[in-house]
């Protein structure tokens, strides 16, 4: 968009109230603003019924050839739009007053003036910055107050200093000087502290004459690394890659918890335990979970054997929820089926065998037991006992019902009644001993 003014341009118009112009034609003798404006461009225009009138600046539309009122200078409707009624009217371009430069009667240049001077200038100048172009300027000495001066591009004004290029500027505002390009120095000497806001950028930098990369690895190597402190952990710098490097400890003493939501411990994810559940331990080996131990129980994982291969587990004590099989088991260093021939053995033997206490002073009536069957039997057999024989320890004595068979006793004592079918005395029946112990008798008392 530029400002252009043309000679004889002028046109109609039939545009009514205060919007923008709609061009309509050349008048005879004139060009159209369209044979000397581009789209977008501005230029002062005056337009007229005769009666009133408007003065201002306008923005050319290529595309429907139009002019908006963009400034209002001076109007007949005290400077203001002029609301224009139907009618046609003329429309042009023109040189106002209030934006013309002149001489005046001492062929001076008053007012404020901004644009480029070519030719030498003489006087006092004062306001906005002029362009000088010549080549001496001898004549002035003194440029008054400036708001805005450029020299050979570099631009002056009351906040800054910078290249009128925005792509390679160097500006100085409020006492920063900031670049927007690459400083290009020779040598660049700063007194006192630089603050950088943005990238530094520079093939060598040295710090008190010291190369910046040696001074980082004196200062991180000597300083930092050397005097430190760590446990279970070595930290070197390495000074032939500029590389830190930490190393871990194989046995790591300082180390009192790892307490995590899920952790695993092994030699990689095949062969771990596993934390991975709340309360339950899960060991992993070659890639497959073998155990699981959860609240004092230890139960297989994927596999339905627990194979301990020739080592020895040992239990204090153990329950097993299942089937127990094993090559071998021993108990108490003997295999289990010789213990279990011992106590076969001596639980056969103890049930062939009776315990037998001593009791002879109580007074009470005990059963006699007998070997079960009317004949001699051996091998498994039952007792039985039976309640019309007791013995009575207290007083010795053996009560029966009946008695059958022969009774050979050294002494007897009956207490009662004997009766039997035949009684013998030395292989004699009693009644012959009886016979022959009275016919004795009766011989004696002859």
């Amino acid at each position: 968009m530029a400002l252009a003014i043309k000679d004889r341009v002028k046109e109609t118009t039939t545009t009514t109230g205060t919007g923008t112009y709609t061009l309509g034609g050349a008048v005879t003798g004139f060009e159209t603003f369209t044979a000397n404006l581009s789209n977008s461009d501005t230029t002062y225009y005056a337009c007229t019924d005769n009666t009133n009138f408007e003065v201002g600046i306008g923005t050319f539309t290529s595309s429907g050839t139009t002019l908006a009122r963009t400034t209002i200078l001076s109007s007949s409707n005290s400077n203001s739009a002029v609301n224009w009624s139907s009618g046609t009217r003329t429309i042009f371009m023109t040189y106002p007053a209030d934006k013309a430069v002149f001489k005046d009667a001492s062929n001076n240049i008053n007012g404020t003036f901004v644009g480029n001077i070519t030719g030498n200038v003489t006087g006092n100048t004062s306001g906005t910055a002029a362009t000088v172009t010549g080549a001496a300027q001898t004549n002035i000495t003194s440029l008054g107050t400036l708001t805005a001066l450029t020299v050979d591009n570099v631009a002056i004004n009351a906040t800054t200093i910078g290249h009128t290029d925005d792509t390679d500027l160097i500006t100085l505002a409020d006492g920063v000087v900031t670049v927007a390009g690459e400083l290009d120095a020779t040598t660049l000497d700063i007194s006192g502290n630089a603050d950088i806001d943005g990238t530094l950028e520079a093939d060598a930098i040295t710090v008190d004459g010291t190369a910046l990369a040696t001074y980082i690895r004196g200062t991180v190597g000597t300083n930092m690394l050397s005097s430190n402190t760590e446990s279970g952990i070595t930290v070197t710098y390495d000074t032939t890659n500029d590389n830190i490097d930490f190393s871990v400890d194989a046995a790591q003493t300082g180390i009192t918890s790892l307490l995590a939501t899920d952790i695993k411990i092994g030699e990689d994810d095949q062969t771990k335990i596993d934390f991975e559940t709340a309360d339950t331990i899960n060991f992993y080996a070659g890639n497959e979970k073998q155990l699981v131990l959860t609240d004092g129980a230890l139960t297989p994982g994927t596999n339905a054997i627990v194979d301990l291969g020739t080592d020895a587990l040992e239990f204090k004590d153990a329950y097993f929820d299942g089937t127990v099989e094993a090559d071998a088991i021993t108990i108490g260093g003997t295999a289990l089926n010789t213990v279990i021939a011992g106590v076969t053995v001596t639980n056969a033997t103890n049930s062939a065998h009776v315990l037998v206490t001593d009791n002879e002073s109580t007074n009470e009536e005990n059963l006699i037991t007998f070997v079960e069957g009317a004949t001699s039997s051996t091998g498994n057999v039952g007792l039985e006992m039976d309640g019309h024989l007791t013995y009575n320890p207290s007083s010795g004595t053996v009560t029966a019902t009946i008695f059958k068979g022969n009774i050979d006793a050294v002494d007897g004592d009956f207490d009662g009644t004997l009766e039997a079918d035949a009684i013998t005395v030395n292989g004699a029946t009693l009644n012959s001993v009886i016979a022959d112990e009275a016919t004795a008798l009766a011989i004696a008392l002859g």
